[in-house]
């Protein structure tokens, strides 16, 4: 699993650091997540999702 660090778009404050599989975000937020492009299958938009698909099979 990858680091997911979620940093708020206002303040710039980290407000997560997380390793799971998923993250719900409550308010306007820049996702940061530890990985290399060449790790990367897709970025797909689903509603107000994005769906990151990894080489490796894993989805976030």
């Amino acid at each position: 699993m990858s680091e997911i660090r979620i940093i708020a778009k206002s303040s710039h404050a980290t407000l997560a650091n997380i390793t799971a599989n998923t993250a719900k975000l409550n308010q306007a937020s820049v996702v940061l997540i530890k990985a290399s492009t060449s790790d990367i299958k897709s970025i797909t938009r689903d509603g107000t999702s994005a769906i990151v698909e990894w080489l490796c099979c894993t989805k976030i």
